[in-house]
């Protein structure tokens, strides 16, 4: 009886140490495989680098607006019409504000690779904008987003402030040139760098 019930408490053990090693030797083979194929996906961006091409991409984030230029973060690109698509990242900066390109959009861009910086694997440079694609359905999350966005600018007599509020609220990055230097007059400019723009309103909504 004391053999049986030894041979059952180590099946059971077994079984439980089994199956742990067979998530993590499963979980380490998808590991390896994703990598190879970020990999791959990562030196076929490079090797347009140097190149004129015409690049189809998705907006991954909302597009920034700085010093008069229109920064977009891409993924999930394709090169000179090919139906191959990449998944790695690169960043362009277009000359002008363009108010028509949002997150989800598909934009066709002309231009020369160069190299990237950080994590994306490549960069260009005052693109020639050919096409931009809105997503079929919509990007619903977007959608939203806007709405939020519209009602609290309507709340706010001035843009700065609304511009502000959205920063600490969404993470928008909107805060004009003039704005942020008062800020730096003032000593307020930690509120609105990475460690402390949503922070402060994350720590005083679990203070409530």
């Amino acid at each position: 009886m004391c053999a049986s019930g030894l041979l059952l408490l180590c099946s059971f053990y077994f079984r439980y140490y089994f199956r742990i090693l067979f998530a993590l030797v499963a979980g380490f083979l998808i590991g390896l495989l994703r990598i190879g194929q970020v990999l791959a996906d990562e030196g076929g961006c490079a090797s347009y680098i140097g190149k004129f091409v015409t690049l189809s991409a998705t907006v991954s984030d909302t597009p920034e607006t700085k010093k008069g230029q229109t920064r977009l973060k891409l993924n999930d690109l394709s090169y000179n019409y090919s139906t191959n698509s990449l998944k790695c990242q690169i960043y362009a900066t277009m000359a002008g504000k363009i108010d028509d390109i949002k997150r989800s959009d598909r934009v066709s861009l002309k231009a020369k690779l160069q190299t990237g910086f950080g994590e994306y694997i490549a960069s260009i440079y005052h693109p020639q904008l050919v096409a931009i694609d809105k997503p079929d359905p919509p990007d619903f999350s977007m959608q939203i987003r806007e709405f939020f966005t519209h009602r609290v600018r309507e709340a706010f007599s001035d843009s700065d402030s609304a511009d502000l509020a959205l920063g600490f609220l969404i993470g928008e990055k909107t805060l004009t040139s003039d704005f942020k230097e008062k800020l730096k007059i003032v000593g307020l400019s930690h509120i609105v760098v990475a460690s402390g723009y949503c922070l402060s309103v994350l720590v005083n909504f679990a203070k409530k």
